[in-house]
């Protein structure tokens, strides 16, 4: 009997014992991934997200060599132009450029917001236009730098390229193109560009003056839109220029500071120190200072 009893509490103690084993040795299994990680919440985070992918859905494989690159990104448009002009000694000059149409237009509607008025406008149209014009002027200086141009005659091969272009009237809404205007008749004629050098523009608002880049494109002014376009390329190019005009006259010319020019060349602003040369730019033909009416020329813009 107490061999008996010794057996069962033998066999008791044992089976506990192997309870307590596979019972550790379940938890250890079950765990042993979690244990062993060194990023216990990414981990959790990469099973939570695991989890909710629909594993049934179809996934197809997109060759990205078909994707329409241009059906997301508009292409930038340019208005390319070329200008082509004689100077004085009969040489001839191609310049070719180009604008984009938006800074076209963008600097076309500032000219029709714009509240400024004589020199101030002037500034304005200077400021929202030289950079616009950068490939023109950088075309105007490999002409330079291949001809091997002095500065006087890179001054005139610029001045020529405004005169050779024809004379347009530029008007607000009064008067218009084709009436008289106290004892002018002003021409019939549409603002269209041609040869003709006698062409009118209307409604051109609010003060009947275009913007630099306006006339690159157009090639259609008169005077002071021509000496502001003048004076923005030379400018830029290092030139001590300014925007002069004469209330007398009703009249602009561009002004050039330099030290001295050939025969009796007219100046403006007599009584300041610093004296401009004037450039006639409404017809060709006027070398710096030939051709200048009046006597009350003043700077507009420098």
């Amino acid at each position: 009997m107490k061999d008996k009893n010794t057996y069962f509490s033998n066999a008791n103690r044992l089976f506990w014992v192997l309870i307590s084993i596979v019972v550790v040795l379940s938890i250890m299994k079950l765990n042993f991934g979690i244990f062993d990680t060194e990023d216990l919440a990414t981990d959790i985070v990469r099973i939570d997200s695991l989890s909710k992918i629909d594993w049934d859905e179809v996934v197809i494989d997109v060759d990205s060599s078909s994707i329409d690159v241009d059906s997301t990104v508009k292409e930038i448009e340019y208005l390319e132009k070329v200008w082509k002009w004689k100077d004085f000694n009969g040489t001839n000059y191609v310049l070719n450029f180009k604008i984009k149409k938006n800074d076209y237009l963008f600097s076309r509607q500032q000219r029709i917001n714009s509240e400024n008025y004589s020199g101030d406008l002037y500034s304005e149209m200077y400021i929202n236009d030289n950079r616009i014009l950068d490939d023109m002027i950088n075309s105007y200086k490999s002409i330079i730098q291949s001809k091997g141009l002095s500065p006087y005659e890179s001054m005139e091969m610029i001045v020529t390229s405004i005169q050779s272009i024809p004379y347009t009237y530029v008007l607000t809404s009064e008067p218009k193109c084709g009436e008289v205007d106290g004892d002018q008749q002003i021409p019939n004629k549409n603002c269209a560009v041609s040869s003709d050098p006698c062409g009118c523009c209307e409604n051109v608002i609010p003060f009947a003056v275009y913007t630099p880049v306006e006339f690159a494109v157009q090639r259609t002014a008169d005077c002071d839109t021509r000496s502001l376009f003048a004076y923005t390329i030379l400018k830029r190019l290092g030139f001590d220029v300014a925007v002069m005009v004469s209330r007398n006259e009703v009249h602009s010319v561009l002004g050039v500071s330099v030290p001295n020019i050939p025969g009796d060349g007219r100046r403006g602003n007599v009584g300041i120190a610093k004296k401009y040369f004037l450039w006639e730019l409404t017809a060709y033909g006027p070398v710096l200072g030939q051709y200048i009416d009046g006597s009350d020329w003043e700077i507009a813009l420098n």
